[in-house]
């Protein structure tokens, strides 16, 4: 949203500033200036003179790219410049959040559950208040005109029948009045909600369509011409009538002349949805003579009733709001390119409310879409849904909130997920531009359905306000060579941050990212806060010359060298590291153990080319001999199952090079160099089935076992007995929970290795707070430490890596974890992403595993996370990591958000967040071990293209 800069002189804010502390004094201040209290109290930028001051100054520039909330400029855009004054004036905060929650009045849904009994319905409100305090809400949105009736003392419509009992009977106090009062007290921002037609409230069943049904007092009660009776069984205003339209707008303007109201609200009622009425008539009288179709005449009725309503608000006291709550598709993709990627009911064509175009032509200060869907919904996804609406408000002066579905929680499907509307929230933040939450369903939140309001208290009240302004990363002077740079870092919200003269959006803790496009050479820009300046510079480097022809040509790879005769090696180190190609960033394949013979046929870039087909760095093998290795042959083959695991083993004259490959189904292992035999069986075993194939495949032996559960193998370990000669493979027996008969915890007996990413000299990736906030070390081990705690505490034993801010290289790290012989190790990593690429846009937990043993251990964390957290869904994949390529147990590595991006970082530091990490890591595990005959992970998930990804680390995480 394009948000004009406040401007005031100094002079002006302390005149003000007298004369409401004298009318304070006096007790006079809302009953004889509510234009000026409220606008000093809510924020000085609504008051009505500054209002008039801002209509006859010329507009200042949107924000370049369009983007709201984490801005993106370039470092010319620096046209609108900061007064002195503005960087005078003290205390100048940003607009809040909204936080809001609809209390309905029809049927008497939220208020009032008694009637003709004042006292009671007073108690009602102030607890409907404190509870909107306590969950962390700001703003209640009342219905004040549920249908053609008033919960106010009106001179245009009888006072509500949710009220007394009895439509017209005063119920001996004002409602709206009291509210306004109470709400004052607590800071809580209220808006009168009026539904503009309807008048009865009928069913098909029991029709109220009639103007018998109309209680003495209203407005219409002998106008038929200007009602429409519907076959849903209620009465409307005909919204194609210009005196209906009038009574509407006087109906607002009663309320905005009468009570000092923060806005007024209409929500998704306009022409009745079914389409079951007539008004022909009114078409033949204003749509024909238009020239317009029967379509767009009603659709320019709605629209000339918003701007008549806009534009009364405005005359009377422009600081008032005025906004929409539609349904939330305006039109699928299908009816309109422009549309949503959706497949649902459009109020463009069923009730004929164009609010694409309110937004666009900035008829409404706000607008807020109920997107009353989950993540995930198959033809209306709320994640389709707030990128589209996010994209039609941007470089609109209008601001966006996102209607909720809280009266949907706990009721079934995705909404049996207890997280789902912290998980859109958390969505709403990352995805920046989004000006906050209001739900429907106040109810849910009272009884803290699912724990709605303790997940509301947590993200709206559980916040540390960053302090001075700082610029995290990169640092200034930093040489870069891309166009584009993300600037992160943080400055206290309650102060207005501008850099090259465009406001700065932050998060509620003041975290921000600005994505800056740079030119060739030494990019400045200044960030002013308070009376504070800032000069900050990006270099981009010259790009290299290239391409255009002009000689050379291709460059052929260099080849590998043929060696005369092939040398015969042994393998060095305790885990010696094998590629796929002679380059360090080659794949990694599944490493050797020390004491590995074979031989080597060429080399390339310094090295060898093994028996195996791989590559390893020549450092890392001992050469013996020149000539052929002679042929291993097996003396004997079994499998045997045991306590301690399924072994199978080989007796061979020396440790010959080997292979395990496993997929979701099988395991195949080859034993290079060799002529083996079949395996004989000794007895059942839990991991594999009856049926082993063998064969020969020229000088390599090649055994193929099929498993008992897809995807299910538990790790294995690989040893050479010089003194029996004796190659084992032992694959561990499959994990099981305790018994709950035993009285033990679930996990007892399991070993849980975890490693917390990072430490010490290695500080990870830097989030927006920099070294004055939790570097990704910090918040790794933060997560650590309670893991290890809720693990212990579910039985098992925890080895760590770290429990301190100490640095262990990675080699040396899975070294350890092998040592160790886990049953599971689980990496805690936070993820990060170069300064060129647009932060804002990536955010979530992502699961990383390497051998497809570990896939269903990522999955089911990566479940757990998602429906136990408010972590976006970063999905799992496949990735070459050190701490994920342990083949001991299953190995898997967390991506628990990305630290740089200001939304992830402030969820990823609270307390209470890595509390829910924590219990939804245990969940994981229990659900991964509990489930053993489910198939978490399809084979195509598993066997997935291993291809770098943008959205993981390098080799070094």
């Amino acid at each position: 949203m394009t948000r004009t800069r406040r401007s005031l002189s100094i002079a002006m804010l302390y005149c003000l500033v007298a004369l409401v502390t004298v009318f304070a004094g006096l007790g006079l201040t809302r009953q004889y200036i509510p234009d000026l209290y409220s606008g000093f109290t809510m924020g000085i930028n609504r008051l009505p003179f500054v209002e008039q001051l801002r209509a006859g100054l010329p507009s200042l520039p949107p924000l370049l790219s369009g983007e709201q909330g984490l801005i993106a400029l370039s470092p010319e855009n620096d046209s609108s410049e900061i007064t002195e004054a503005d960087s005078e004036i003290p205390h100048l905060i940003d607009e809040e959040e909204m936080r809001g929650v609809w209390i309905a009045t029809v049927y008497s849904i939220d208020f009032p559950r008694v009637r003709n009994d004042k006292e009671r319905q007073k108690q009602e409100l102030i607890d409907i208040l404190n509870m909107a305090k306590s969950a962390g809400l700001n703003t209640i949105f009342f219905q004040v005109r549920p249908h053609g009736d008033a919960l106010y003392p009106s001179s245009l419509f009888p006072w509500s029948e949710y009220l007394t009992g009895t439509a017209g009977q005063d119920p001996d106090y004002d409602p709206l009045a009291f509210l306004l009062e109470e709400a004052e007290q607590r800071g809580i921002r209220v808006h009168a909600w009026i539904n503009p037609y309807r008048l009865t409230m009928g069913t098909g069943a029991s029709p109220q369509n009639t103007h018998a049904f109309l209680p003495e007092g209203s407005p219409v009660k002998d106008r038929q011409d200007l009602t429409l009776a519907c076959g849903d069984g209620k009465l409307y205003l005909n919204p194609g009538e210009p005196e209906a339209m009038k009574l509407v707008v006087n109906g607002v303007r009663e309320i905005v002349e009468n009570y000092n109201i923060d806005g007024i609200h209409f929500d998704d009622y306009f022409y009745p949805s079914d389409m079951s009425y007539d008004d022909s008539a009114t078409y033949e009288k204003y749509g024909q003579p238009a020239g317009l179709s029967l379509e767009d005449w009603r659709r320019q009725n709605t629209t000339t009733l918003m701007r008549m309503v806009r534009d009364a608000i405005k005359e009377i006291r422009p600081g008032v709001e005025f906004g929409i709550s539609p349904s939330g598709i305006w039109q699928n993709k299908q009816s309109t390119p422009l549309g949503s990627d959706t497949n649902g009911f459009e109020s463009h064509n069923r009730i004929f409310a164009d609010s694409r175009l309110w937004v666009t032509e900035e008829i409404v200060d706000y607008i807020i879409p109920q997107i009353y869907w989950a993540i995930g919904t198959k033809g209306s996804d709320y994640d389709v849904l707030v990128r589209w609406w996010r994209n039609v408000t941007l470089g609109a002066n209008v601001r966006l909130y996102i209607g909720h579905a809280a009266y949907r929680v706990g009721t079934d499907g995705l909404w049996l997920k207890p997280t789902e509307i912290g998980s859109q929230i958390t969505l709403n933040r990352a995805l920046g531009a989004i000006d906050g939450s209001v739900f429907y369903g106040y109810s849910k939140i009272a009884e803290n359905a699912l724990g709605l309001r303790d997940q509301l208290k947590e993200l709206f009240l559980d916040t540390e306000l960053a302090q001075d302004l700082k610029i995290a990363y990169p640092a200034s002077g930093s040489t870069l060579s891309s166009a584009n740079s993300y600037i992160i870092g943080s400055a206290d919200p309650r102060y207005p941050l501008y850099v090259n003269g465009s406001l700065v959006d932050r998060t509620v803790s003041g975290y921000f990212c600005v994505y800056a496009s740079l030119e060739v050479g030494n990019n400045e820009f200044l960030f002013t806060y308070q009376d504070e300046e800032l000069a900050y510079s990006l270099i981009r480097s010259q790009p290299p010359a290239g391409g255009g022809g002009g000689g050379g040509g291709t460059v052929e790879p260099p080849k590998p060298v043929v060696l005369p005769k092939p040398l015969v090696y042994v393998t060095k180190e305790d885990e010696t590291v094998v590629r796929a190609e002679a380059s360090s960033n080659a794949e990694r394949m599944q490493p050797l153990k020390k004491g590995v013979k074979g031989y080597v046929t060429a080399e390339l870039n310094g090295y060898y080319l093994m028996d195996s087909g791989n590559w390893t760095y020549k450092p890392n093998v001992e050469i013996l001999a020149e000539g052929n290795l002679p042929i291993s042959q097996t003396g004997s083959a079994v499998i045997i199952p045991g306590e301690a695991g399924v072994e199978i083993a080989f007796r061979l004259p020396y440790f010959t090079s080997y292979y395990v490959d496993v997929t979701a189904e099988e395991l195949r292992l080859t034993l290079h160099n060799t002529i083996g035999q079949p395996l004989l069986r000794e007895g059942v075993d839990p991991l594999f089935k009856d049926e082993i194939a063998f064969g020969q495949e020229g000088m390599h032996a090649v055994y193929t076992l099929q498993l008992k559960t897809y995807g299910r193998l538990y790790g294995y370990h690989i040893r050479y007995d010089e003194t029996t000669n004796i190659l084992s493979f032992l694959f561990n027996n499959p994990l099981t929970l305790s018994a709950s008969g035993l009285q033990k915890p679930p996990l007892s007996g399991m070993v849980i290795a975890l490693d917390a990413g990072h430490g010490g000299r290695d500080n990870g990736a830097t989030g927006p707070a920099g070294s004055r906030g939790k570097l990704e070390k910090d918040v790794n081990l933060d997560l650590a430490l309670v893991l290890e705690s809720v693990l212990r505490e579910a039985g098992a034993e925890v080895m760590m890596i770290r429990r301190d801010d100490s640095y262990l290289d990675l080699e040396p790290r899975a070294n350890r974890i092998r040592s160790w012989k886990p049953d599971l190790a689980i990496s805690l990593h936070r993820n990060s992403l170069g300064a060129d690429r647009d932060i804002r846009t990536f955010f979530g937990a992502l699961a990383l595993y390497t051998h497809p043993q570990s896939a269903s251990l990522a999955g089911y964390l990566r479940d757990a996370l998602v429906n136990g957290t408010t972590h976006h869904d970063g999905g799992m994949r496949w990735q070459s990591l050190a701490m994920c390529r342990l083949e001991e147990c299953p190995a898997v590595l967390l991506e628990l958000g990305f630290i740089s991006n200001p939304a992830d970082y402030e969820r990823m530091t609270r307390k209470s967040t890595i509390q829910k990490e924590a219990q939804a890591i245990l969940r994981g595990i229990l659900a991964y071990m509990a489930d053993s005959e489910s198939k978490p992970v399809t084979e195509s998930a598993i066997a997935a293209e291993i291809a770098e990804d943008p959205l993981t680390k390098p080799d070094n995480a």
